[in-house]
């Protein structure tokens, strides 16, 4: 089975991305970077130009191509196209969605074994030389 927001959400990603390259003129950005610079914008929905420029004016100032002036023009039409097109999901920006769990937690079900879930420092084990942090190297 489909899952149809998975698609909308990859073929916005596409549409973002291709009208991107259409109005941003620069030879120094990769397939790459309009593809990173695509998904950006598409997982931060920027609400206006300005906010729009905030994201991607690096890839456009970088490289010489545009001055802040002009890539705040480009990021104008942009933000228009992508706010007229809907490709960008305002509403869902600002909002956080939990998932209901499959079954609830129960605070008096919880097993207290006294650390209470806490990792103190003496369980610490440091990953790169593969000593204890806790114990400390002291001259007597």
């Amino acid at each position: 089975m489909v899952d149809v927001k998975a698609t909308v959400a990859e073929n916005a990603a596409v549409e973002i991305e291709n009208h991107c390259r259409k109005h941003i003129k620069s030879k120094s950005l990769t397939n790459e970077a309009f593809t990173y610079m695509s998904k950006l914008i598409e997982e931060d929905c920027p609400r206006n130009a300005r906010e729009l420029y905030r994201l991607i004016a690096d890839f456009m100032t970088d490289g010489m191509a545009y001055n802040e002036d002009n890539a705040f023009k480009v990021c104008e039409v942009l933000s228009r196209i992508f706010l007229e097109k809907k490709l960008l999901l305002i509403e869902q920006r600002d909002t956080i969605v939990a998932e209901k769990l499959s079954n609830p937690i129960v605070m008096a079900q919880q097993k207290a074994d006294g650390s209470m879930g806490a990792i103190r420092d003496e369980d610490f084990l440091d990953p790169f030389t593969g000593m204890e942090r806790a114990k400390s190297n002291t001259n007597t």
